[in-house]
């Protein structure tokens, strides 16, 4: 039977409650063991239960809440000399991460993601890249004046981490009539719009406190203007 490293446990957790991105439904039956969860607060648990067991591992669900519940592995106080994207490279490295896509890369731009959602904190948004192409995203949370490893992905065939970037984001809602007198942030929450923190959207507000959001949508494969983002509860 295969084991699980404490780190891995817990980036194993991270990486499902926080990689939620839409998928088109397909016709494939996985043998996946049911749990049921144990009590009203173990739906993470359960579901991380059921995974690793279907990867040839058991982990009680006791065992699982505790490891979510403990960030001190990945966890490190938030200053202003703090390299944040050193960091995240030590993170993914010491929990042998994504290696073949992080050899020889170097950070980009840390972005900044302001959350719209009183249960999710802020985080960042690191790209690393080989010739100037992202090849890898980590977030890192900010809870109080502590920064928090939070999960890793790699991509394939992107300009930038962030769709649209914010030029691309200015011009839409101009070409849409709103003028350019906006300010803009990068935000998320899980709503109809993104379920996926590694897709936050821009924000604009003005003076007359108007705001409006610009981001991609996935199935049409187009940058949309919204009013609103339309709050969607998570699963579980």
């Amino acid at each position: 039977m295969k084991k699980l490293t404490s780190g891995r446990i817990f980036v194993v957790l991270v990486l499902m409650s926080l990689m939620t991105v839409p998928v088109l439904a397909t016709d494939t039956d996985l043998a996946v063991p049911y749990y049921q969860q144990e009590n009203d607060y173990y739906c993470g648990p359960a579901v991380a239960q059921m995974w690793t067991d279907f990867h040839s591992s058991f982990v009680s669900q006791n065992t699982l809440y505790n490891y979510i519940q403990d960030e001190s592995e990945v966890s490190t106080p938030l200053t202003e000399e703090m390299d944040i994207a050193d960091f995240a490279m030590t993170q993914m490295n010491k929990q042998d991460l994504l290696q073949e896509e992080l050899k020889d890369s170097t950070p980009g731009k840390a972005l900044f993601v302001h959350s719209l959602n009183k249960k999710y904190p802020d985080y960042y948004l690191i790209p690393f890249e080989k010739n100037g192409v992202p090849r890898v995203v980590s977030t890192i949370i900010v809870k109080d004046d502590m920064a928090v490893f939070g999960a890793c992905a790699a991509l394939e065939d992107v300009k930038s981490i962030i769709k649209p970037d914010l030029d691309e984001a200015k011009k839409v809602l101009l070409d849409e009539g709103y003028g350019d007198q906006w300010d803009s942030r990068l935000v998320w929450k899980p709503c109809k719009q993104t379920m996926s923190v590694f897709m936050p959207v821009w924000e604009f507000s003005n003076d007359i406190n108007e705001t409006k959001y610009v981001g991609y949508n996935q199935f049409t494969q187009q940058v949309m203007v919204y009013d609103k983002l339309i709050t969607k509860k998570l699963m579980g």
